[in-house]
């Protein structure tokens, strides 16, 4: 356990920042998505399909623009969070 502790706590806080935005994001998607009757794999996909390319769209913004300062685990870090969102919400539906 002690273990686990040092390394969530190793975690930088961009990458939490990253997480939880992308975590938010897709589940208030779904929500409204919820709300206007959409199937669920569009409840689902969809939000997951928008934090990635948002995502992938800051990633290479960085890269190319402030010259080389993209982060590969910052889209890891929204990656994972569109997912666990994604998950919940499966979860909940």
């Amino acid at each position: 356990m002690k273990k686990i502790i040092e390394f969530i706590t190793s975690i930088e806080k961009d990458k939490w920042m990253h997480f939880t935005i992308c975590l938010v994001a897709t589940l208030l998607m779904a929500i409204i998505f919820k709300m206007c009757h959409l199937d669920k794999a569009s409840i689902i996909c969809i939000p997951w399909g928008v934090c990635f390319l948002v995502g992938l769209g800051k990633e290479l913004y960085d890269e190319f623009s402030k010259k080389g300062d993209s982060d590969a685990w910052d889209f890891a870090a929204d990656m994972i969070g569109a997912t666990t969102g994604c998950l919940t919400v499966l979860c909940l539906l």
